[in-house]
């Protein structure tokens, strides 16, 4: 393919990046210039008081730069309030959910929504100052894993939730202002065996508006879904063969 790879591992770079890391050390936030670089003088990283982190978001707004995420085995979603001086980051807030919460993803400066395995729902959270308020439960019928916001605007929002195990995802239209039937639609598809970590692309072949790919990790193979059809099949863009020790885990372009 011409002009973009995706590859089966993880490769990240932005103007802050959030590193989850394993239960034996902290997480770090590491500020980055837009060539990558780390910027500036002064602390490199700051450590956050964040056990077992399966996902999260850094989200800069009109309160400042704030991270939303889950501690897995303690089974909470949390926020940090990350700033304004360098090094400096404070929790704000902890709140218990149902087993194993996955991810969390901002829909908005005041809003969140977390991934939880056992209670099969997104669990949605209003920031009201420094606190998470519970608003409500998306119920999935599956156990999720990962939560990406596909779109966003006007107050509504397409999201886009997957499994931990199994076939089964969700697309959840949302719009948390609406009071009738078109307030919360969940629309279940059958995708490959296990898609974990769905990542929009900018392009991909055969789709040069792009789209989203994601690793099928029970699958072994990394699939793809062009933006003109985000709901349709998808379609294969790399197969793993069985005799191969790599598992798809996650795919990110380069």
């Amino acid at each position: 393919m011409s002009g973009v790879h995706i590859w089966a591992k993880a490769v990240m770079a932005g103007a802050a990046v959030m590193v989850l890391a394993a239960c034996q050390s902290p997480p770090v936030i590491q500020q980055q210039d837009a060539a990558g670089s780390v910027a500036g003088p002064g602390p490199r990283r700051m450590a956050l008081d964040l056990p077992t982190p399966w996902g999260g978001e850094l989200r800069c707004g009109t309160q400042g730069c704030r991270l939303v995420a889950v501690e897995h085995e303690p089974s909470t979603v949390v926020l940090h309030q990350v700033g304004p001086g360098r090094g400096v980051a404070r929790l704000l807030d902890r709140q218990k959910v149902a087993y194993h919460p996955d991810s969390a993803v901002w829909l908005a400066d005041d809003l969140v929504a977390a991934a939880v395995e056992e209670s099969t729902s997104l669990d949605i959270f209003r920031v009201q100052g420094e606190r998470l308020v519970p608003v409500e439960q998306i119920k999935l019928g599956f156990a999720p894993r990962d939560l990406i916001v596909v779109r966003a605007g006007d107050g509504r929002y397409q999201l886009l939730a997957t499994p931990y195990k199994g076939t089964g995802v969700a697309w959840v239209d949302y719009a948390p202002a609406h009071t009738g039937p078109d307030r919360v639609q969940v629309t279940t598809r059958s995708w490959c065996q296990t898609p974990w970590h769905p990542v929009p692309v900018s392009r991909a072949p055969g789709a040069p508006a792009g789209g989203l790919a994601v690793a099928c990790l029970d699958g072994q193979e990394v699939s793809f879904l062009p933006h003109t059809d985000l709901r349709g099949a998808p379609r294969t863009l790399l197969k793993v063969p069985s005799t191969s020790r790599i598992v798809p885990r996650q795919a990110r372009p380069s």
